[in-house]
């Protein structure tokens, strides 16, 4: 009370500081909203737009034009009311919608030109009313609702400086069906095409499988009558049988209760057929997300890395298996070059001298014109030693050396070969490739190259061979066994420990850049970006030194090169898999406020998404969804990732677009190049269809709405039949049943009945009076509004006289119709006590509102006292355009008789 008698200027400033202090605490709430994951973490408070994570993730537009900009105030208070709308409801089930919540009250800003919430006040809102009589009914109710919801909710708060009375949003259940709704011929001949173009080419990429599974989700959409989202939640197993009939399982929307809904015989193949397909699609990503849910990792994942070791392990073992090889046969090479190219026949007993010697071997150790001391010094720097000739009585020193002692030179020289190798035949091994140059970027090879030139001329002749050998032939460095052994084994196992790291280049070659490519991920390393990493990926906080077998330049050679780089833990890849499929498929509240997630099979139902309205909540394991692939990127996919199918993949097969400006799935398939077929899909087509068809094969409006999981109410907006077509049906359902009608004509009908009058009579009287029937709000209409406007204005239950037009007609078998009418008694009962109220304070314009609504009333209460619920169904089979003919092209299936 004490705020209503604020003066204005102190309520203005009671407002100001009340706005502030709950913008303060909005920011807050905010940051604690982003904690929890609901807000993209580069989300910002000041930002034009939020993304909103939960219910798949959204871009919510909060400020987009001047006007908009201008107004810093209402554009925050709009954003505090985000804020709190989540945060109250964050912990009640599943997380709230908010994508439309903001763009009603933007449009006040836009239209009127506001800047702050003290302009806000009756005025501005009439202005706003005023301003959406040009849009669409549907439009208006959007933004009506959404803007009513902020300024109700300011109001709360008193936020507002003066209060303001809101008005009613159009009711989406009086309105007719939109006829855009209705599928065209050439569109449903187009899908029938596709059908069979897609399968056509079926292959294993994702493209194809969204292709394929969104052409088989129209059969669903069109035999059905599901939406969308009924249709992307179904249980992998929909199809119940008892007593030889076939029922058909799916969770609905909008507060309705699930309904094993029956099938016309004419659609059973078709369905078994779709579900089949879609299961054998699905199936291997279905057994992933089974063994996500089960044990938190995939098999696959498992083989690949355990690949991945054994084949270094393999490779390893190779190269391995590839040096004794090479040793082997350059040891026998050398025995067939020693013993082959000997000059003669070496006596092991015999002493030869320096020039002897020199004579003896394959190779020119020296000049023919050094003396014999400068050849002994030649020949013992090759391992021969020569002693004094005891014999030899000349002026000079005589030299000689025994048979036996060359044979062992050479005889070391040759088992030098079996454990020694040069750098090329080293690289050979390493790269499987022949060399002709030494590669410099093998570190590891040059600091471990023996380069003295111990062995002289021999160890040239024993390591290049006889064939490569030359007068000038330098002894090149040579590597030991074991030091070979040592790089083999420290360039295959790539210098980490093989079984639990694995480096960045070859895990991005591992998947296929499914997850991230090389580079992406180094970035992502990096110091400066570290909190970019993907969430349960463990990767070194350093770059380290290791060995990876790469083609640097794509030319299919392959070779290890040293590089300098991070390494991702093995075990990480399990849990940023298990992580992924959580955020892409999980409900975000369980990552949020629920307990860590356990994997022992007493806790697999936490791996559950929640599927919730009004009226029931259940949770439905991933692996349990039909409409599941892997999860799309730009590269192509990552069918490692099990993924709930979503709206806008389906979307985006049919329409195509995103960045690449993909063709729709008519024109990839050469289905069709009319693009306005493409513009002309919606997904919510086959539900109009439907309902068109269950109406058009007689039918009754409760049992379509009930059987299309729908609110009775609603079943206005989805009636594609014309007026004339209502009319027939009309008077056919009044001839049957005079009784089951109100209003002016079916009173005259049971006259003439009650008078035995004759059929044709009765005939001619309601072809007279019945041409069209629209639906009206508070019943059905016989006027040819069209042609002759209401001049009561939609006063049916009024007339000109207070009892009711002659026009209005009301079917009490309509279930919609009921619940409409009721609804509009409940309201007007509440609007007559409050202007009897005002009456009896003396206001003089009450009266006069009561006169024209107490008849009305009275009229309403006489039409719900005359309705009788039928309890029973058609016992017949409902069955598309069952009267109005057989064309198999008004059945997109083909199912028409």
């Amino acid at each position: 009370m004490n705020e209503l008698i604020q003066f204005p200027k102190a309520r203005e400033l009671a407002a100001g500081s009340r706005v502030e202090e709950y913008i303060y605490h909005a920011i807050d709430r905010f940051e604690e909203l982003k904690k929890f994951k609901l807000f993209r973490n580069d989300t910002e408070w000041e930002d034009e737009s939020w993304y909103y994570q939960a219910n798949g993730g959204a871009s919510i537009a909060l400020c987009k034009s001047d006007k908009e900009r201008d107004a810093p105030e209402l554009i925050s208070s709009l954003k505090t009311y985000l804020t709190y709308y989540i945060f109250d409801r964050r912990l009640k089930g599943s997380l709230p919608t908010i994508s439309n919540h903001a763009y009603g009250f933007r449009v006040i800003i836009q239209r009127t030109g506001i800047k702050t919430l003290n302009d806000l006040n009756q005025d501005v809102y009439n202005a706003f009313l005023s301003s959406m009589d040009h849009i669409a009914t549907r439009s208006q109710a959007g933004a009506i609702t959404s803007a009513n919801a902020v300024i109700r909710w300011l109001q709360e708060r008193d936020l507002l400086t003066t209060l303001i009375d809101l008005a009613r949003p159009p009711s989406l259940s009086q309105l007719p069906a939109i006829r855009e709704k209705m599928p065209s011929r050439d569109l449903v001949q187009a899908i029938l095409d596709a059908k069979w173009k897609v399968a056509e080419t079926e292959n294993d990429s994702m493209f194809w499988e969204y292709d394929m599974i969104s052409v088989l989700a129209q059969s669903l959409q069109y035999g059905l009558g599901l939406r969308i989202g009924e249709v992307l939640r179904l249980p992998s197993d929909p199809i119940k049988y008892a007593d030889g009939k076939m029922y058909f399982v799916a969770w609905t929307e909008k507060g309705t209760a699930p309904l094993a809904r029956y099938v016309p015989t004419e659609w059973r193949e078709v369905f078994e057929h779709t579900i089949s397909e879609i299961k054998r699609i699905t199936e291997p990503y279905r057994k992933r997300a089974k063994e996500l849910e089960d044990f938190g990792r995939l098999s696959e994942v498992e083989k690949r890395l355990k690949d991945f070791h054994d084949e270094k392990q393999r490779d390893k073992e190779r190269k391995l298996a590839k040096l004794e090889e090479l040793l082997t046969e350059k040891r026998r090479q050398a025995e067939v070059d020693w013993s082959t190219n000997m000059r003669d026949v070496i006596d092991p007993d015999r002493y030869y001298s320096v020039s002897e010697t020199r004579d003896l071997m394959p190779i020119q150790v020296t000049s023919d014109s050094y003396a014999n001391r400068l050849a002994k010094r030649c020949f013992e720097s090759a391992g021969l030693t020569f002693q004094e000739d005891p014999t030899d009585t000349s002026r000079w020193t005589r030299y000689r050396i025994k048979g036996s002692a060359i044979q062992d030179c050479i005889t070391q020289h040759i088992a030098f070969r079996s454990t020694n190798l040069i750098d090329l035949e080293m690289l050979e091994i390493i790269h499987e490739r022949k060399f002709t140059w030494e590669s410099k970027e093998n570190s590891e090879l040059s600091k471990r190259l023996i380069k003295g030139s111990s062995g002289g001329s021999f160890r040239t002749f024993t390591m290049r061979g006889a064939t490569n050998f030359n007068k000038r032939g330098c002894n090149r460095a040579t590597l030991t066994k074991k030091s070979a052994i040592e790089i083999i084994e420290l360039t295959c196992g790539g210098g980490f420990d093989t079984s639990k790291w694995i480096d960045i280049p070859t895990f991005a070659r591992m998947f296929d850049d499914d997850f991230y490519t090389a580079g992406s991920l180094a970035i992502m390393a990096g110091p400066n970006n570290r909190g970019r990493i993907p969430e349960g990926l463990v990767i070194t906080d350093r770059k380290v030194d290791y060995w990876s077998k790469t083609s640097k330049d794509r030319s299919g050679i392959w070779r290890y090169m040293k590089c300098r780089g991070y390494l991702i833990e093995q075990e990480s890849i399990h849990n940023f898999i298990l992580a992924r499929f959580k955020r892409i498929n999980l409900n975000i509240e369980q990552e949020i406020h629920s307990e860590p997630l356990d994997l022992d099979e007493s806790r697999n139902a936490e791996l559950a998404v929640v599927i919730d309205s009004e009226s029931f909540r259940i949770k439905q394991k991933v692996s349990d969804y039909l409409m599941l692939a892997g999860l799309k990127n730009n590269n192509g996919g990552q069918k490692l990732i099990p993924s709930i199918i979503s709206y806008s993949s389906i979307h985006y097969s049919f329409k195509g677009g995103g960045r690449s400006n993909i063709d729709g799935l008519f024109q990839r398939y050469d289905v069709s190049n009319d693009v306005s077929l493409t513009k002309e899909f919606q997904t919510h087509k086959g539900r109009h269809w439907k309902t068109t068809s269950l109406f058009r094969s007689g039918a009754s409006g409760e049992v379509v709405n009930l059987w299309m999981g729908r609110d009775p109410s609603q079943g206005s907006q989805y009636d594609h039949n014309t007026d004339h077509d209502r009319a027939k049906k009309i008077k056919e359902a009044m001839k049957n049943d005079s009784h089951r009608f109100v209003g002016h004509i079916a009173s005259k009908l049971r006259q003439l009945e009650e008078h035995d009058a004759q059929e044709d009579l009765i005939d001619d009287y309601l072809d007279s009076e019945i041409h069209v029937v629209q639906h009206s709000p508070t019943g059905m209409c016989t006027r040819e509004l069209a042609i002759k406007p209401c001049d009561i204005t939609m006063r049916c239950l009024n007339g000109k006289d207070g009892k009711g037009c002659k026009n209005f007609m009301f079917d009490l078998a309509d279930i919609g119709q009921v619940e409409r009418l009721t609804a509009w008694l409940d309201q007007e009962q509440r609007e007559v006590t409050r202007l009897e109220s005002l009456r009896e304070k003396g206001y003089a314009g009450a009266q006069m509102h009561l006169d024209a609504k107490v008849p009305a009333l009275k009229n309403a209460k006489i039409v719900l006292q005359a309705h009788k619920v039928k309890s029973e169904m058609l016992e017949t089979e409902i069955r598309p355009f069952r009267i109005d003919g057989s064309d198999p092209s008004d059945c997109p299936f083909e199912c028409g008789e």
